[in-house]
């Protein structure tokens, strides 16, 4: 897995980001981020992104949230 810095100034002001619905989704952004390759993008197959980023440690994210996120994320063209 790449290692990721993030530019906390870009992700709390973001617009893009202040248009994801709901609201409890645009934490997540942060959390999908360390899937990027170094050209921004990542397989965005839901199982594959549950499996690597919340199983371990996120029991109350299921499949189906993840492909919700996805979703949305994909709507504001994030």
């Amino acid at each position: 897995m790449p290692k990721r810095v993030v530019d906390g100034d870009s992700l709390w002001r973001s617009e893009k980001l202040n248009h994801v619905e709901p609201p409890s989704f645009r934490a997540e952004y942060a959390n999908l981020i360390p899937l990027a390759l170094a050209n921004g993008s990542f397989e965005a197959d839901p199982r594959l992104v549950w499996a690597t980023v919340y199983a371990y440690n996120r029991p109350e994210i299921t499949v189906e949230t993840v492909e919700a996120l996805l979703v949305e994320f994909m709507r504001v063209k994030m």
